[in-house]
């Protein structure tokens, strides 16, 4: 009797051991980042008033300079848009179509790289464009870019300049 009494006790020990041991592994193993971007996956961004370079995490903003790390989830935004809008597909440069100029202008530059893939690409606001759309998903990249630079405390401490554009 005392034999099944102490392999009873065994097995409950067993599986209050194992049982603990699924527990603490659960819940506390850290959460990982996601990570579905390319492990070369960097962008350079060149703004009339800014730059920005990824692999750096370096910011220019006139004569001053921080250092702004993206987070996972920012670069994993950033990274989802330019793949799902085919940026390497890019041109290198829009072309204007020749109706219209507007001044002042401003250029914008964006470096994407990715899947040891390269792509310079070239947008600006100084006229309406030969091609339909892909400006626009250009435009919307490099906004998504500046306002998740301009969400970071480090930029919004930056000093503002007042520049006029005549």
């Amino acid at each position: 009797m005392q034999a099944q009494s102490y392999n009873a006790d065994m097995r409950l020990i067993y599986m209050a051991v194992i049982f603990v041991v699924v527990v603490m592994t659960s819940r506390w193993t850290p959460k990982k980042k996601p990570s579905g971007y390319p492990q070369d996956f960097t962008f350079r961004l060149e703004r009339t008033a800014f730059n920005y370079d990824s692999q750096t995490h370096k910011y220019n903003y006139f004569d001053k300079s921080v250092i702004v790390a993206l987070t996972d989830e920012e670069l994993q935004a950033i990274y989802e848009y330019a793949r799902d809008t085919k940026y390497l597909n890019f041109p290198k440069e829009f072309k204007c179509d020749g109706k219209e100029a507007m001044v002042p202008c401003f250029t914008d530059r964006l470096e994407v790289r990715y899947n040891n893939k390269y792509k310079i690409s070239i947008n600006d606001d100084c006229c309406s464009k030969i091609e339909k759309g892909r400006p626009e998903q250009f435009d919307h990249l490099v906004r998504k870019i500046t306002e998740i630079l301009d969400a970071r405390e480090q930029v919004r401490n930056l000093p503002k300049y007042h520049t006029k554009y005549m």
